[in-house]
């Protein structure tokens, strides 16, 4: 049987998307909707790869087209698409109907607990993550989002505990390895927090918010010519605006700190031009 180019299009998208190839998928599935605009799968994935590539606001448009028509599974991705773009009150609806059609749903229980916690509402949201885990214990994600949520609350030894869990799962999950060195740092641990934040970077080398976070685990521990090192990496690789205001001002101070360091025979390197991120 000759496949129609409906489908030859479907099967191209599905093999890019599995491959890393975000803008062709998001391609070919455009083209699967203009040919059939009510095609919900093609809808469906396309509003996931257009979230994976950042291109938030038409991931929502395109989630949020046929809002009533859309199965739970959508819904959830809806409300986690809205959820990234900062549409808290609107993402935590349409996630509790979810829910409350099928409590079981972990993703959307999952989202809906990162949706309470960045609206402050930190406890509520443990408590959802909480629900989570005890019934998926090796759904790494909850297991890292609790972390986050009990580290906002405090509770920086339940965060570790969290987090261990989510390593326990998946060793190499860039996000733990973060938030674990995060966590570490503000314990006053800063030689486990360099310990955990050097394995994501070795993970994920080209990640400006590792590189930020080491660098003010080095310059807590009291080595400014590391973090002066992982600093400059960290402006290399931020997207332009992406809290480099900040950086720059310790970037500024870690300068000054090396320059005055007692041991000038210990040479910060070549430090040559600032390099931004187009």
């Amino acid at each position: 049987m000759i496949a129609s180019p409906l489908d030859d299009l479907l099967v191209r998208a599905a093999n890019a998307a599995e491959q890393g190839h975000l803008q062709e998928g998001i391609a070919l599935y455009r083209e699967v909707l203009a040919l059939q605009p009510e095609h919900a799968v093609a809808r469906n994935n396309l509003g996931c790869l257009l979230l994976e590539a950042d291109q938030v606001d038409e991931a929502v448009a395109i989630l949020e087209a046929d809002e009533t028509g859309l199965n739970s599974q959508q819904r959830a991705n809806l409300g986690y698409a809205l959820f990234n773009q900062g549409e808290l009150h609107h993402a935590e609806q349409v996630l509790r109907t979810v829910i409350d059609t099928d409590p079981e749903d972990s993703d959307a229980r999952n989202h809906l607990g990162m949706v309470l916690l960045h609206r402050g509402q930190t406890n509520a949201a443990i408590d959802q993550l909480q629900i989570v885990v005890r019934r998926f214990p090796n759904k790494v994600e909850a297991w890292n989002n609790l972390g986050c949520a009990l580290r906002e609350a405090g509770q920086h030894d339940k965060a570790v505990r969290a987090i261990e869990q989510a390593l326990l799962v998946d060793p190499y999950n860039v996000d733990a390895r973060n938030n674990m060195g995060c966590i570490y740092r503000e314990m006053d641990q800063t030689e486990l927090a360099i310990e955990e934040l050097q394995i994501a970077v070795h993970l994920e080398p080209e990640n400006p918010a590792i590189h930020r976070n080491l660098a003010l685990s080095f310059h807590k521990h009291g080595d400014p010519h590391k973090a002066l090192s992982h600093l400059r990496s960290s402006l290399r690789f931020a997207a332009r605006g992406d809290g480099t205001s900040q950086i720059h001002e310790l970037l500024h101070e870690l300068e000054v700190s090396v320059w005055e360091s007692p041991n000038k025979n210990d040479s910060p390197g070549d430090t040559g031009p600032l390099e931004t991120s187009k």
